[in-house]
């Protein structure tokens, strides 16, 4: 996991509940620390995530997101891992993604956490099945108008 904010907090503990075995990255290695300890996850310094290999990564900084000056949240030659997921959702293919693309690794996008989020949310709140494929289109199809929009604007 790189980040230790809320939304990895979330996911760390689900992957613990889960069985996993989770390592935590963070800039602050203090606040990985303080996580994994709570989550009953492990901390690792970033010089020994770069000399390790990780079933999946999990991104969980706004390293990538539109607005954000960071494009990777680690160095190229440390991706390291045989499934990338990037929670960023914006853009649809964070430099993160297409890095791992690039390199033959598979890939979950932030798009579909999003959209599961909110099925979970509208069955919750309505008692009925989630239409999720007309909510994946509705929310790709917005986020591909703002992407176009803004220089259309300018």
């Amino acid at each position: 996991m790189l980040g230790a904010g809320g939304a990895a907090r979330a996911a760390v503990f689900g992957l613990v509940e889960q069985g996993a075995e989770v390592f935590i990255v963070n800039r602050t290695h203090e606040t990985a620390v303080a996580l994994a300890r709570q989550s009953k996850a492990k901390a690792l310094k970033h010089e020994l995530f770069a000399k390790s290999h990780f079933d999946v990564l999990i991104n969980s900084t706004p390293c990538g997101m539109v607005g954000s000056k960071q494009a990777l949240p680690i160095k190229e030659n440390e991706l390291n891992a045989d499934l990338v997921f990037d929670m960023v959702y914006n853009p649809l293919e964070t430099p993160l993604l297409k890095l791992a693309r690039a390199r033959g690794i598979p890939v979950i996008t932030g798009l579909e956490m999003f959209v599961q989020q909110g099925a979970r949310q509208f069955e919750i709140w309505t008692g009925k099945p989630a239409p999720e494929a007309e909510m994946l289109r509705v929310v790709e199809l917005e986020l591909r108008r703002r992407l176009i929009e803004p220089s259309v604007r300018e």
